[in-house]
């Protein structure tokens, strides 16, 4: 893999001094590459991404523009709404080139100005739910290694549960993660969702720029403050963003909420809902790593169709 990458930094005028491999994702082998102007992030497929008919290495199309496109807008889409992103240095096809961003540990005060950040963020509207990062034209992009779709729903109710709900569990019914029980649960969800259930939803919402896949592994703690990785940038919901975070658990998670609610006060009752956009990630899990996530997924499902 090691002259694979070369192969691609130098297709993307890139010099290389050396090339170490670092911890990456579950689809994408990932490398510090050293430079005569320093070093680099850099990562390169290594399997395809589950959905139908998708290669990473096949030709991009205008519908298509391929995974790191879409991440290196997403990163630069993010950023412009005052997010703190690695620097997108190349992007094509085959190769996701980054600024290195050297780690260290999460402290109180990184915590907030992240949150801080994320308030700004979720302050920058997008131009409709479910909409492509930037000015990309894509019909479609990754939530991890799940291909889902990209359109432009009118409500969140409509894309959360048709953009984002029954396509993932439609993936985890195929991996046989979803048994018919929670079939059955989701269907009856899906009606309350769509119907607007205010007691469920909260107050209606405008789209914003939203991470899309913001749990803890994708905060890079850095020397200059907490950096947004990975991201499955959309229109969406800022509670999702929220909530997805405390799915794993996160450093100051407390404090991550004070410095966000000094840029944008968030909704009464933000923290009941928490499990509502909970749901997506578990059944994510679900579709990817199999029916180990259900019994987790399966208590959150039970406490929103019998609350």
């Amino acid at each position: 893999m090691h002259g694979v990458i070369e192969q691609h930094l130098a297709a993307a005028g890139i010099a290389t001094l050396a090339a170490q491999p670092v911890t990456g994702g579950d689809i994408c082998s990932a490398w510090r590459i050293d430079t005569p102007t320093g070093p680099l992030f850099a990562k390169a497929a290594k399997h395809t991404p589950a959905g139908p008919d998708r290669t990473v290495a096949a030709e991009p199309t205008p519908a298509d523009p391929g995974m790191f496109v879409l991440e290196a807008a997403g990163l630069d889409w993010l950023a412009q709404a005052g997010a703190h992103t690695p620097e997108v240095v190349a992007a094509n096809q085959d190769i996701l080139v980054l600024q290195w961003l050297d780690h260290t540990r999460a402290t109180p005060a990184a915590a907030h100005r992240l949150g801080a950040d994320l308030g700004r963020l979720h302050s920058t509207p997008a131009a409709h739910f479910g909409c492509p990062p930037g000015s990309l034209q894509a019909a479609s992009g990754w939530l991890g290694a799940l291909q889902l779709p990209f359109g432009s729903w009118d409500s969140w109710p409509q894309f959360y549960v048709e953009g984002r709900l029954r396509p993932t569990a439609e993936l985890a019914r195929a991996a046989g993660s979803l048994p018919t029980t929670g079939q059955e649960q989701l269907t009856r969800l899906y009606e309350r969702i769509l119907t607007g259930d205010t007691d469920l939803l909260g107050p209606d919402i405008s789209p914003r720029r939203c991470h899309g896949d913001l749990w803890s592994g994708n905060v890079l703690w850095s020397v200059n403050g907490a950096a947004l990785i990975d991201p499955a940038a959309t229109g969406g919901h800022p509670e999702t963003d929220l909530a997805m975070l405390q799915l794993f658990g996160i450093p100051h998670f407390a404090e991550i909420v004070r410095g966000y609610q000094t840029q944008r006060p968030l909704a009464l009752g933000w923290q009941q809902r928490t499990a509502m956009h909970q749901l997506l990630p578990l059944l994510v899990h679900c579709a990817l790593f199999g029916s180990g996530y259900w019994s987790q997924t399966q208590a959150t499902l039970q406490r929103l169709t019998t609350g």
